[in-house]
């Protein structure tokens, strides 16, 4: 099959890995997989390292027409079945141009909310396919008026083979970040901003890391709250202890040098890439229950799920999982299994590819379910 897909981000967050990680299994299981994506951006480096035939031009928006002429071009070179977008701003435009051209287009939505009653309630019955990426975000949106016929939930790819055990790697990263062998790190990756939770992860860890020397914490990322929490760090006595790593493609890496990986949202998250992500490491997790974060892990047996903006409750589940280490280590093999049951890149492409080949007008088929679990609630243990 013959796929392009479409991508006007200058960013290299959790919907353009998806995109990446996405086209790489796709193009390693046999599919002519070539993109149209922003000059200079991560996801334009990231495809180029893996080998992905991409055309560059100068997106600013779905009606640049840089943009527009250099997709019409490259359907006429490459001859797609398929056009896939997951970028909002590219709907319309790319829905439009696949019409006039004869070629099926397949949207994907990452964020939990789609504003404008056409794009939310219309749009997904004009293209040929129309994916989300939990079980959340099906709901949230049929709630408002999309059609859950319409709607095909495919959970994000996880490049598994390429994330190997933590245990991998712990010692030549752990050394590069001047972190001892011994320590506890406690990890955050993302976009270090407020809605991400970390002030609440700040404000828990803080007390642990005065009381115990070895808790460290190793946030990877970037974001509007970054220079107020390095400055946090740097008029408190663990300031030594804190490492701030910005944004790389190479996180993987990192998560070698976690003991747990935090996801403390307080506002909605669509699913939770770097939950999947730390679990294909072999490393325990926390997430907060919100929105579709727990379809990204088990809760009581990959990881704890915690209340979200519960400072209390989180500081406990990170303690809970420094004292029990065989809990800890317990978590982080099941994480690695649940992540490659149900997360691994190869399977995800051809799920993929079978909605495509599904026959227009047949029924969605329905999302696997990810099991439940308890809340780690305010009341002593």
């Amino acid at each position: 099959m013959k796929i392009l897909f479409v991508d006007a981000s200058r960013n290299g967050w959790g919907t353009e890995q998806h995109l990446v990680s996405l086209a790489r299994a796709l193009a390693a299981t046999g599919h002519s997989v070539s993109a149209v994506v922003k000059r200079g951006s991560p996801v334009a480096e990231l495809l180029a390292a893996a080998g992905i035939r991409s055309y560059a031009t100068a997106f600013r928006g779905g009606a640049d027409l840089r943009g527009i002429l250099t997709v019409v071009r490259t359907i006429r070179t490459e001859q797609p079945a398929w056009i896939v977008t997951n970028r909002g701003k590219l709907y319309w435009t790319l829905w439009i141009i696949a019409r006039l051209m004869g070629v099926r287009v397949a949207l994907f939505k990452h964020l939990p909310d789609v504003k404008l009653w056409a794009t939310r309630c219309v749009l997904p019955r004009l293209v040929d396919r129309f994916f989300v990426v939990s079980q959340f975000a099906h709901a949230r949106l049929v709630a408002r008026g999309a059609p859950a016929e319409r709607l095909t939930v495919l959970y994000n790819p996880i490049d598994t083979d390429d994330l190997p055990p933590a245990s991998a790697h712990r010692a030549k990263i752990r050394r590069q970040l001047g972190i001892p062998a011994n320590d506890f790190v406690i990890g955050f990756v993302g976009r270090v901003e407020l809605e991400k939770g970390v002030r609440v992860l700040w404000e828990a860890l803080v007390p642990l890391m005065l009381r115990a020397p070895h808790f460290r914490l190793l946030c990877v990322g970037d974001g509007a709250e970054l220079i107020q929490l390095q400055r946090d760090a740097a008029a408190s006595n663990v300031a030594s202890r804190c490492h701030f790593v910005g944004w790389t493609a190479s996180v993987g890496d990192f998560y070698s040098a976690m003991d747990v990986l935090v996801a403390p949202s307080i506002a909605p998250e669509t699913f939770c890439r770097v939950l999947a992500e730390a679990q294909a490491r072999e490393v325990a997790v926390i997430g907060a229950r919100m929105g579709g974060i727990s379809e990204a892990f088990i809760p009581d047996c990959s990881g704890l799920l915690v209340p979200p903006d519960d400072r209390r409750a989180l500081r406990r589940a990170i303690s809970r999982l420094h004292d029990d280490r065989d809990l800890r280590l317990r978590f982080a093999r099941a994480g690695r299994n649940h992540a490659r049951s149900h997360f691994a890149a190869h399977k995800i492409a051809a799920e993929f590819v079978a909605a495509l080949e599904r026959p227009s007008g047949t029924r969605s088929a329905a999302a696997r379910p990810i099991p439940g679990g308890t809340l780690i609630s305010d009341a002593p243990r």
